[in-house]
């Protein structure tokens, strides 16, 4: 009679399974928050490339409007604001007016509405002078200078862009 021998087992194979399974969901656990991290990086990317195109069409709009205007505009006209009275406290405290808040009495709302932006971008025009052609007193020859300074918003209101121009026409 032959006798046959059992070998017992000691489970080596099912701890090294059980530990490559552990290490596996731990690569896929992480990979899928570093996915989710990129998606939200992209996402807020996008808002704020929204909010400049947003910001820059108002601000070319109002450039346009400006340079179409016979004769140039000064602060008697509606929207137009004198330099430095949109703010006078910001003024004071040595912050420009946009940084301290946004006025909403005088600003001038683009008109056509963009695709994937929430709120329609604005524009804020200041007078900041006239600069005679020549020395002599009382000449009417010049330029007229202008701070355009415009607000947009991305695929969210928290996405903000504020650019601002110089411009001179005469």
């Amino acid at each position: 009679m032959t006798v046959i021998k059992i070998k017992q087992q000691s489970g080596v194979v099912l701890m090294i399974t059980l530990l490559l399974l552990i290490l596996v969901t731990i690569i896929v656990i992480t990979s899928l928050q570093v996915t989710g991290l990129q998606e939200k990086m992209v996402t807020n990317f996008n808002n704020k490339n929204l909010a400049y195109q947003a910001s820059e069409i108002a601000l070319r709009d109002a450039e346009e409007w400006l340079l179409a205007q016979i004769p140039a505009p000064t602060i008697a006209h509606a929207r137009i604001w004198a330099l430095e009275t949109i703010n006078p406290t910001a003024t004071i405290a040595g912050l420009e007016w946009w940084q301290a808040s946004w006025p909403t009495a005088n600003d001038f709302e683009y008109g056509d509405a963009i695709p994937g932006i929430t709120s329609k971008p604005n524009t804020v025009i200041e007078y900041r002078g006239f600069v005679s052609d020549s020395l002599d007193f009382g000449a009417t020859s010049g330029r007229y200078f202008y701070t355009i300074t415009s607000r947009g918003t991305g695929g969210n209101d928290q996405s903000v862009v504020i650019l601002q121009s110089t411009l001179a026409r005469r």
